[in-house]
């Protein structure tokens, strides 16, 4: 009896780590702003490009990209994910990116690898320009 929930448990653990780890890209993409159980290796594993914004919501630059960002998200659906990164409202996830400024944007590409790094508001057409210097037309 004893040996049977011990092995129930490690199953119904597995399962819920399993489970975690695949979130589907719809659960990651539909959101544009993130909370503080952001982690950013659960985008980057996905096999599409990403574009992480970070900022604050108290800051000018920021809130000036905003409305580009949320049509790039709805946009690029399905395609890539854009994320906006508020440092301000949660400083814990500082420690996930190397940077000095607000705003500042790291794009990646589909195998999770860093292609560049923007700085300062972006356009939405800046934005989908660099996607295409990495080789990505979204028609």
């Amino acid at each position: 009896m004893k040996n049977a929930i011990i092995i129930i448990a490690i199953v119904a653990l597995f399962l819920g780590v399993t489970l975690y780890k695949n979130k589907s890209n719809d659960e990651l993409n539909s959101e544009l702003h993130v909370d503080e159980t952001f982690k950013k290796e659960e985008f980057l594993r996905k096999g599409i490009p990403t574009l992480f914004d970070i900022g604050g919501h108290t800051c000018v630059l920021c809130k000036e990209m905003e409305v580009a960002l949320e049509e790039l998200n709805s946009d690029l659906t399905d395609k890539a994910f854009v994320k906006f990164v508020d440092i301000t409202k949660y400083p814990i996830l500082r420690k996930q990116f190397d940077f000095k400024v607000i705003p500042t944007q790291f794009y990646y590409d589909s195998e999770g690898e860093l292609f560049k790094v923007t700085y300062g508001a972006q356009t939405k057409e800046k934005m989908i320009e660099v996607f295409g210097e990495m080789g990505y037309t979204f028609d």
